[in-house]
């Protein structure tokens, strides 16, 4: 039986990601994320002035000040030190999680998103009530951007966030906004994960989800039961199945025949007739189809060797995007990307782009000598 790889990069972050390629990266400005083919710079030394003060000065300002503007801004300087320096904060953030202000309850759930999921607190406890405490966020906040972020940092914690599974179940309908719902099927592809395979429930809400009216709610559904897997053995995929092999059979969008074939494969293995589907759509006229089509192939690895040809062609798109994500994809493919090396060669001789020769060269890194990979679920 054939199955899917996770290849170079974070599921999470290949799945539905199409930011543009520059032509070269920006200079003189502040960024909160690296682009691509970028290094992310080291956090602050935390006796390193930002915006005026330590992260001791910091931390005062959010413990004592009564202004919110000025704890709002205390916040967004503490997440600059990087996630274990900001686990100091972790219990104020939580106490901000009751603020009246939507202000800082919303900056309190990105930050706790930032730092406990790049590090974990010494004591249990922080984990715990900082996730008893974004839970109850999801599930009762009357204002929907806070249920929202709250969702998102859950995601951002992943498995050990897991208490809060029942709440996202129920958020996965909430009827303020399908941002609220989005983010709750974003989060269950993280928090529901287990070992011997997602609950039945999980699962059962998810193909739910892939009614929803929204079309970025029924691509969230499909991202994550790709992220979550088949369940044990001994559970039925019956109506999930009928589900998703109708989406592939009827769906006219190419999206979501991207992520349906997909999914299919992640429930039960990789066939040639899903990745044809796929790959057909790297010459759809919708550049984002494209761009995902390039994903896709790229998630599963050498797996979806049988489509090299596809992806070589797609180099000569007319549109970077497409051709970034076409090198990450083969990249990704490792030694059964073999046949690409001379036209990635080509490109990078020949592009303008300092960022798509970045990543040309990264790719042809790869696929000389893969980086170990690791098996999805």
């Amino acid at each position: 039986m054939r199955v899917i790889f996770l290849s170079a990069l974070p599921v999470a972050l290949l799945l539905f990601a199409t930011q543009p390629f520059p032509a070269q990266p920006p200079k003189g400005e502040m960024k909160s994320e690296p682009g691509k083919g970028e290094k992310k710079p080291p956090p602050a030394s935390q006796n390193v002035p930002i915006n005026g003060k330590t992260l001791d000065q910091w931390l005062g300002v959010l413990k004592t000040s009564k202004d919110p503007s000025a704890r709002e801004e205390a916040i967004q300087s503490i997440v600059q030190y990087g996630p274990e320096a900001g686990l100091r904060a972790v219990p104020l953030l939580i106490g901000e999680l009751k603020a009246y202000d939507t202000g800082l309850k919303v900056n309190a759930t990105i930050a706790l998103g930032i730092i406990l999921g790049g590090a974990r607190p010494a004591e249990e406890k922080h984990l715990d009530d900082a996730v008893t405490a974004l839970t109850n966020r999801v599930k009762s906040d009357s204002q929907g951007i806070v249920r929202y972020r709250a969702a998102e940092a859950l995601a951002a914690i992943g498995p050990e966030a897991r208490n809060a599974v029942p709440t996202l179940l129920g958020a996965t309908e909430d009827k303020l906004a399908w941002e609220i719902r989005r983010a709750a099927c974003l989060a269950l592809g993280t928090v529901a994960h287990e070992k011997g395979g997602p609950q039945a429930r999980v699962l059962d809400k998810l193909n739910t989800a892939l009614y929803d009216s929204c079309l970025h709610v029924r691509l969230a559904a499909l991202q994550a039961i790709v992220m979550l897997g088949p369940p044990s053995q001994h559970m039925s995929m019956t109506k999930l199945r009928a589900t998703l092999d109708e989406i592939v059979a009827k769906s006219r969008n190419p999206l979501l025949q991207i992520w349906s074939n997909v999914a299919v494969m992640r429930l039960t293995k990789v066939t040639d007739k899903n990745l044809a589907n796929i790959s057909k759509l790297l010459k759809s006229p919708d550049i984002q189809a494209r761009c995902q089509a390039a994903q896709a192939l790229g998630l599963m690895g050498g797996e979806a060797a049988s489509e090299i040809y596809h992806l070589i062609a797609a180099l000569g798109d007319e549109d970077e995007d497409v051709v970034g994500y076409t090198l990450i994809a083969l990249g990704g493919m490792g030694k059964s990307a073999l046949a690409a090396r001379q036209p990635i060669q080509r490109l990078i001789d020949t592009t303008k782009n300092e960022t798509l020769k970045y990543v040309a060269t990264e790719a042809l890194k790869n696929i000389n000598n893969p980086p170990k990979v690791k098996k999805l679920g």
